[in-house]
């Protein structure tokens, strides 16, 4: 018989060659990996290395018999799961039991019938590999309750700006109606809108980081032109960057291409543009940046604009440390969007850096190359 493309592995222990060659003679055609050992001792030392998926365990051995082989098994956590078939002539019902409560799973008795083992060995390895299977489905379970925690904790941390905003609007509007003039009701309005904007664009990022946590977006990118995606996130910062008088001077090669998941890229790069206008001065000036370099695509956002310090910048990627900062201008806002950010970036394979000093303003660094890998399907 062929082995399988992954063939399971059995440690065969037994102090007598001839009844190890008897295993092997039984279980060698049937593609199994085997693994021998003539004492007990020996036994857990090759345990010890790992990559064992069931073992078969001659009871009567001299020094360190095959019931102390097994309890010395189940209570170490890296053999504790593997499964122990028990091969002896004394196959008396006390014998059988004794075994049973030092942890195997089985029991079969010299001489050995060919098709007796065989039939134990595969419902056990069965049995383990459906085993092995709901550990990583319970695990993946815990991943995901805990994507949905940390989602929930960071709707309700970051949903909440602009939704106050868009409240305080309002409620400024309904009791000043009388007082306001049409320009200033225009005004107010504007600053609505722009929270509802601000809004919707976390929702968005938050949907697209959810799908990337379940494995939904797994498979071959595309290639993509990243200039659309470049203006994309211009147009976006464009209001903020005029209320504030904020010069961009660009420098983008036309005519860029990557193998790219583009909406993580344009959310990106929005989330890096609206950084810097956030903390921009009023009559400041951004460089962006976008060309090739060794291999991949680089694109730089750099600010003149208040900087961070180093405890600062070691919080951006944590949204248990992050601390709240408001624009130049009071812009309200948590960091979430650079959170979010780094990680698209380690998705997709790219490489998100961001440098500061305070009062010399950040540089943000998106490296892009050219060849990006398949995206993990982690569901």
């Amino acid at each position: 018989m062929t082995a399988p493309a992954e063939a399971e592995t059995i440690l065969v222990v037994d102090d007598v060659p001839a009844n190890q060659q008897v295993a092997a003679a039984i279980l060698g055609p049937e593609g199994y990996n085997l693994v021998f050992a003539d004492s007990g001792p020996e036994a857990l030392a090759k345990l010890g290395h790992g990559g064992i998926d069931l073992a078969l365990l001659d009871v009567m051995m001299p020094g360190m018999n095959g019931f102390e082989v097994c309890s010395a098994m189940k209570s170490q956590p890296e053999s504790a799961g593997i499964p122990v078939i028990f091969v002896t002539v004394r196959d008396e019902v006390d014998n059988v039991v004794r075994g049973l409560d030092h942890g195997a799973v089985d029991y079969v008795s010299k001489p050995i019938r060919p098709p007796e083992l065989l039939a134990r060995v595969r419902t056990h390895l069965a049995l383990r590999r459906g085993e092995k299977q709901l550990e990583i489905q319970n695990s993946r379970l815990r991943e995901l309750l805990a994507i949905k925690d940390r989602l929930f904790s960071i709707i309700a941390h970051d949903l909440g700006s602009p939704l106050a905003s868009v409240d305080a609007v309002a409620h400024y509007i309904r009791t000043n109606t009388e007082k306001l003039s049409e320009a200033e009701i225009r005004e107010e309005l504007d600053e609505m809108r722009k929270a509802i904007a601000d809004g919707k664009s976390l929702l968005g990022d938050l949907n697209l980081w959810a799908r990337s946590q379940i494995g939904l977006f797994a498979g071959e990118m595309p290639a993509a032109d990243l200039e659309p995606a470049l203006r994309s996130a211009i147009e976006h910062v464009q209001p903020a960057m005029r209320a504030k008088k904020i010069e961009l001077n660009e420098e983008i090669t036309s005519g860029m291409e990557a193998t790219v998941h583009i909406q993580m890229i344009t959310a990106i790069l929005r989330n890096l543009l609206s950084n810097a206008v956030k903390f921009s001065h009023e009559g400041g000036s951004i460089r962006l940046e976008a060309k090739p370099v060794d291999g991949s695509i680089l694109i730089r956002v750099r600010d003149e604009g208040v900087g961070m310090d180093e405890r600062t910048l070691g919080s951006l990627f944590s949204i248990a440390g992050q601390r709240t900062m408001p624009g130049t201008k009071g812009e309200k806002g948590s960091g979430l969007g650079l959170l979010l950010s780094k990680e698209f970036a380690a998705y997709t394979g790219c490489r998100l850096e961001i440098r500061s000093q305070p009062g010399r303003g950040t540089i943000a660094e998106l490296n892009i190359p050219l060849i990006l890998p398949i995206l993990p399907n982690i569901k």
